[in-house]
């Protein structure tokens, strides 16, 4: 059997623990800021005064070499700790700017423009959308809007609160084709109370020889 290999060092030889001058940083800002009851054992808590200087140590450092987000968080992890960790990480390195010229992005590309049809009239294409989340006015809060395509005119329609499918559908007929006919082409969104299925049908048995046709864009491929 052969024997184990021996040690280069003697056995007298001591070797001490490696320190980084950066914790040295850390436990001088600890005394103005301590760590709290929850900061996990064997982790250094950092100090929010050297933050930046911790995640600028552990990204671009020659020993790190800007690693990509979930590295440069479990780098950070072995020894460091505080409780906005993970959300720090993802900024920092997300606004690095050596990271952003010298690296690729692995996301999926945009897809094309698909150009909708020019209209040939006025109303015969129009386009609807809610703006939500307005503070109270004369108790409403939501603003329907439709818009022709053709003229660029629109009418804005407030509302106390999102409608329902066939609420809405009413609303079409009552402030788009009482005034100007049914619409060939609606171009709208995913939003919950446009009922695509319920609104064509009510405006099918309007128009009885042909039925208007709704569109719902893909969301990579939003109309120019």
């Amino acid at each position: 059997l052969e024997s184990a290999p021996e040690s280069v060092l003697p056995a007298s030889c001591v070797v001490a623990t490696l320190s980084w001058e950066i914790e040295q940083l850390v436990r001088k800002a600890q005394q103005v800021q301590p760590a709290p009851a929850d900061c996990p054992p064997n982790r250094l808590f950092v100090p929010e005064s050297v933050r930046p200087e911790v995640l600028q140590w552990i990204h671009a450092s020659k020993f790190a070499c800007h690693p990509g987000v979930h590295r440069t968080l479990t780098l950070l992890q072995s020894h460091f700790w505080w409780s906005s960790m993970a959300q720090d990480t993802r900024q920092y390195v997300s606004a690095c700017t050596i990271c952003n010229r010298g690296k690729s992005s692995n996301k999926q590309p945009a897809g094309y423009l698909c150009p909708l049809p020019v209209p040939g009239r006025p109303w015969s294409h129009i386009s609807m959308d809610f703006v939500t989340g307005l503070p109270p006015s004369e108790g409403n809060s939501v603003i329907l809007t439709i818009v022709d395509r053709f003229s660029k005119s629109a009418h804005f329609v407030a509302l106390p609160k999102l409608p329902s499918a066939m609420e809405t559908a009413n609303l079409l007929v009552h402030h788009v084709v009482r005034l100007h006919g049914i619409p060939v082409d609606i171009v709208t969104d995913r939003g919950a109370p446009i009922h695509i299925p319920g609104l064509a049908c009510l405006l099918s048995s309007l128009r009885s020889h042909s039925e208007p046709f709704i569109r719902v864009p893909p969301s990579n491929q939003w109309p120019d």
